[in-house]
């Protein structure tokens, strides 16, 4: 509660400006709050099944889910078969909600990520195919509202046939620094996480271009992930250019392994800042949330509490986001993760959990004038990043030990200022 009034006076103090107006694709006062849930299609369910959840969904102030649309439940020896994706978009329909299509091309059943990037130019082709097929095909239903590009970009590029094209192809525009070339020693050569960078844009501006030969309409949206390990990797400014809204995942047990749990709020906090900087002049909302345990599948098992769900979704409000999506809202019933990350149990029943995300969701609603124009107020203060600066670290702190590091020192005066800041500025949930 004490979290929840200090956002609430945080927006009233506000200043009030125009929403965003990026042509038509960009999220609108009608489309605000997204908030929502996941929703895992899997051969095997019933309708009853389905239609259950998208009802919870209604019934608990939810607008929006997210489907994977996965590739090997739908593409058949001679043809594709969408029958039980269709359905699942005809129940969003009836119980008006919003579908976020997620593309994910074919991949090993144990693969439960996705890939980044193709290990070759005839998977890159079939990828095309696959999104030709879902664009063409779902754009029938008035219930999609979005694609996501690809589920949580960056990583992934492989030592294969693609890669060493695109290398070539790359090399060749971006030479070698003189330096380099005439053997002048240096302490790293970045070279290679230069290209990871390029090609982490390059990729997802093909995919959009893809999809715009089909939809020049639809909304594009992208979830990157794991943030503060990550960021060095994205070029949001370019990103910009594609699409029309920004995202990311920011799950607790795999994100915040740099944080005590009651630091989890300012971990919150400083991942919804970055989002908001990368967005620019775009809309932002937080594509994935963590909705519940993930005992087995995660780095650091734990379970949000209701407590933690309420705080989690204020500080994405108070950054400027247009909402959040929980991951997920029924568990999956295959893979690793089977029977865990959901907001309901395993009677398919809502959780307290759903109970503080309708009961957020509710007031935005209430609100929607102030909540869906309110800018957080500038600080004054911004923290500067360079990448070159962030890779080198990485390079040559590999198999330092920690307890001859200076920089485990550094580590304990962030500590003593994170409490500092932490209890100043983002009050814990009373139930922690």
């Amino acid at each position: 509660m004490k979290c929840c009034k200090f956002l609430i006076l945080l927006f009233l103090s506000a200043l009030l400006l125009p929403e965003y107006t990026k042509g038509q694709q960009s999220i609108s006062v009608d489309d605000y709050p997204l908030i929502g849930a996941q929703v895992f299609i899997e051969p095997g369910q019933t309708e009853e099944e389905t239609e259950g959840w998208f009802r919870t969904m209604r019934d608990n102030g939810m607008s929006v889910c997210r489907i994977r649309m996965f590739e090997s439940y739908m593409r058949k020896p001679g043809g594709w078969d969408f029958s039980l994706f269709d359905r699942a978009f005809r129940l969003a329909e009836k119980y008006d909600i919003k579908i976020i299509g997620t593309f994910f091309p074919l991949t090993e059943k144990t693969d439960i990520g996705g890939w980044k990037f193709p290990e070759s130019r005839a998977q890159l082709n079939s990828f095309a195919e696959y999104i030709k097929q879902m664009t063409t095909h779902f754009k029938q239903f008035k219930s999609l509202y979005a694609w996501v590009l690809i589920n949580e970009s960056g990583g992934g590029l492989k030592d294969n046939e693609f890669s060493h094209q695109m290398r070539k192809e790359w090399n060749r525009q971006y030479p070698q620094p003189e330096y380099l070339e005439n053997g002048y020693p240096v302490l790293v050569d970045l070279q290679d996480k230069r290209f990871m960078n390029y090609m982490t844009t390059w990729m997802l501006n093909w995919i959009a271009s893809e999809v715009r030969k089909h939809d020049k309409n639809i909304h594009l949206h992208v979830n990157n992930h794991a943030i503060f390990s990550n960021i060095a990797e994205y070029n949001f400014p370019e990103w910009r250019r594609f699409l029309n809204s920004l995202g990311g995942s920011v799950h607790a047990s795999w994100h915040f392994t740099l944080f005590l749990r009651e630091e989890y709020s300012l971990a919150m906090s400083a991942d919804c800042e970055l989002l908001l900087s990368g967005a620019g002049n775009l809309p932002w909302f937080m594509t994935e949330l963590q909705g519940g345990n993930n005992t087995y599948s995660g780095g650091r098992a734990m379970c949000p509490t209701k407590e933690e769900i309420t705080q989690w979704l204020w500080i994405v409000m108070g950054t400027e986001g247009k909402g959040g999506i929980f991951w997920s809202l029924n568990p999956r019933a295959s893979g690793i993760e089977s029977g865990e990350w959901a907001l309901l149990d395993f009677q398919h029943q809502p959780t307290d959990r759903v109970t503080a995300v309708a009961e957020v969701g509710n007031c935005l609603k209430r609100h929607k004038p102030l909540f869906s124009e309110a800018k957080k107020l500038d600080p004054g203060i911004s923290i500067v990043y360079i990448r070159e600066s962030l890779w080198t670290e990485t390079v040559v702190s590999q198999g330092t030990p920690a307890a001859q590091d200076g920089r485990a020192m550094c580590m304990t005066n962030v500590r003593i200022f994170q409490s500092f800041v932490g209890k100043r500025y983002y009050p814990q949930p009373e139930s922690l």
